[in-house]
């Protein structure tokens, strides 16, 4: 029974409707990491030119002594977090449509591969981020409670 379900699944085939759906993700997902990697740019190029405003500021200003330099490598790591799954879903946009039109099952695998690891990286990072409130909130209440 298994290997008969395993044989159908697996001989699955891409009909018109699902290669129109895959064709459409692969064109957004072009649009999305080109703005992606656009706004990571613009995302360095704001911390670079914050860093060097804030250079110019004194130490006693309301920032509370947050260096230039500081701020730099904060919005460098935050391109930095960015970039992976932007490039994946780069990745299986520009493997997706030459994927379906010369039907290439190594370059569909390929495509979706990289679908998976955006994905995956999203998903690892939201426990993080989930993980980091937990945290805050559990110091915040023990805080209220003192």
């Amino acid at each position: 029974m298994m290997d008969q379900n395993e044989s159908k699944i697996f001989s699955l085939e891409v009909d018109d409707i699902a290669k129109s759906h895959m064709l459409e993700m692969g064109r957004w997902g072009k649009f999305l990491s080109i703005v992606g990697f656009i706004m990571i740019g613009l995302m360095i190029l704001v911390g670079l030119f914050s860093s060097v405003a804030l250079s110019a500021v004194t130490a006693s200003s309301l920032l509370g002594g947050i260096t230039g330099m500081g701020l730099f490598l904060i919005y460098l790591i935050m391109g930095a977090i960015l970039f992976y799954p932007t490039f994946s879903l780069f990745r299986f946009a520009t493997n997706i449509k030459p994927a379906l039109n010369t039907m290439n099952r190594e370059q569909f695998n390929t495509a979706f591969a990289n679908l998976k690891s955006m994905f995956k990286y999203w998903g690892i990072m939201m426990i993080i981020i989930l993980s980091l409130y937990g945290i805050v909130i559990l110091f915040a209440i023990v805080g209220l409670a003192s």
